[in-house]
């Protein structure tokens, strides 16, 4: 078979994956509410508080903010996270 043919092959087979995983992942979106399933933002290893979201449109992706209590401190700092519009931790 020629290597043009296994390479077309195997890009088509990978495309189809990726557009099942996106079909799937906007599955699980309420109508209702624009929500998508829950996922974890910060490992829980002590206490997290008050997360708050803001949408960046311009790029498509979401900063995530909360209140953590890390072991080993005495006080509670503040931490952000920037997500992927598909929910991929950024930078």
């Amino acid at each position: 078979m020629n290597r043009k043919w296994i390479l077309a092959a195997i890009l088509t087979l990978g495309l189809l994956a990726v557009t099942a995983a996106v079909a799937l992942s906007w599955s699980d979106v309420d109508p209702a509410t624009g929500a998508g399933p829950d996922f974890m933002i910060s490992l829980p290893l002590d206490d997290q508080a008050a997360p708050s979201v803001a949408y960046n449109s311009d790029d498509d992706e979401y900063l995530v903010v909360w209140w953590d209590e890390r072991p080993g401190t005495d006080d509670a700092d503040i931490y952000g996270q920037i997500f992927s519009a598909s929910g991929i931790p950024q930078g």
